[in-house]
Parts: C-alpha cells; sequence; structure tokens
C-alpha cells in the first residue's frame, strides 16, 4: 500500500472534535516510525540453501502445474504432487506424483542455449526477445528447435516408473 503524501493532505483550520492525542505527540510518532522504517518494501521469494537451475520455469506436462524444486539423493529434482481429490473431481488419469531429474534436461537445454546464442545468431534472438516483450502473442521463439528430446508435448516421468534413476 502506498500512502499519500502529507503535502497532499488537507487539514481543517477549525477544530471540530477533541484531539486524541496532541499534536506534538502525533509529530513525534511519525518521526519515530520513519526513523525505523528500512527503505520501500519488496517481495523477495524464498530463500533455499539449494540451487535449482530452473525454479520456477517447469510445468507438469499431464496438467500443466508448476513444478517444485525437491532435493533427493544429492540431487536437484523437480516434482509435482497431484492431489487425489483433484483426479476424482476432474476425472484425470494423472500419477499421485511426477519427477523430473535436473541433471537429465540441464545438459540439452546448454546444448540448445549454445546453438541459439551463436555470434551469427545472436542479432536475431535479440531481435525475438524484444518482440516477445512487445507483442505477448507472438510465438516466434517456436522456430527454435526444441532442447529437450520428444519435443514440447513430452511428459515428465511419473515417480515409480521404469528407468527412472538407473543412469546414476
Amino acid at each position: 500500500m502506498r500512502w499519500n503524501d502529507r503535502s497532499d493532505c488537507i487539514w481543517s483550520e477549525y477544530k471540530v472534535h477533541d484531539a486524541l492525542i496532541s499534536a506534538e505527540d502525533f509529530e513525534g510518532a511519525q518521526q519515530f516510525r520513519q526513523s525505523r522504517a528500512r527503505g520501500t518494501y519488496s517481495k523477495k521469494g524464498n530463500l533455499t540453501p539449494r540451487p535449482y537451475v530452473f525454479r520456477g520455469c517447469l510445468s507438469c506436462g499431464y496438467c500443466t502445474r508448476k513444478m517444485q524444486g525437491n532435493w533427493n539423493n544429492q540431487q536437484a529434482y523437480y516434482r509435482y504432487r497431484f492431489p487425489t481429490e483433484y483426479a476424482v473431481v476432474n476425472e484425470l488419469n494423472h500419477p499421485k506424483v511426477v519427477y523430473l531429474r535436473e541433471a537429465e534436461i540441464l545438459g540439452d537445454v546448454d546444448g540448445w542455449l549454445a546453438t541459439a546464442f551463436t555470434p551469427d545468431r545472436i542479432a536475431s534472438v535479440i531481435d525475438m526477445m524484444a518482440d516477445q516483450l512487445t507483442d505477448p502473442d507472438a510465438q516466434k521463439a517456436a522456430d527454435l528447435p526444441c532442447p529437450v528430446p520428444g519435443g514440447a508435448g513430452r511428459r515428465s516421468r511419473p515417480r515409480g516408473s521404469h528407468q527412472l534413476d538407473q543412469r546414476r
């Protein structure tokens, strides 16, 4: 919430009712409050002791809800736990938990970024990014090949599916 500037306030010239506090006490309280202020308010994200490269960027391939970072077996994973009540009400065939290991896609994304930002393509990529800022409906970035094998429709494997962690 933003408070109006004190110079914009309108003060009555006539005493309408008895003051609850004196003008001096009010000014003193305002000065005390300002002296304790820590600057402007800004919302900071939840701090985590572990880094998650794709924090806030991944969504479930079944229902498109956001996945959350989860540290398991000394590795970063992203998971989405689907509440059973949602599946029953919406008649969805959704696994209870969807798990995706960060290391499984990190190399593909790094490789895609290395090809997307080559010196001969950097100007066109910057133009596409600028177009996305001015026209959010534009899908020019779709021309770039998808970094994850299987394309954008690839679903994360549910927890407990075969070969989930066979490649350690």
